[in-house]
């Protein structure tokens, strides 16, 4: 959520707002190759907390890992 300050706040500001705090969390990972189906995002909802998934975000950062770790090792043999 975003906070814009007034014209006597941002005189002392870089930027024209700050992030407020809104009580939801998202985690995603960035870096996930393409063409994998892994999940990338969590979001907190309704009914559902990122932190109630917390297990399936840890499998998902190893799966995505390996699967990094997999392909640079095939790029290496190819180049060999």
């Amino acid at each position: 959520m975003r906070y814009y300050f007034s014209d006597e706040e941002r005189k002392h500001e870089y930027q024209d707002y700050k992030y407020v705090p809104s009580g939801k969390m998202t985690f995603e990972i960035l870096n996930i190759p393409y063409g994998t189906f892994t999940r990338r995002e969590w979001k907190d909802g309704q009914h559902v907390r990122v932190e109630d998934g917390i297990h399936e975000i840890i499998i998902s950062m190893i799966k995505v890992a390996t699967m990094i770790k997999e392909k640079k090792l095939k790029s290496r043999n190819e180049r060999s």
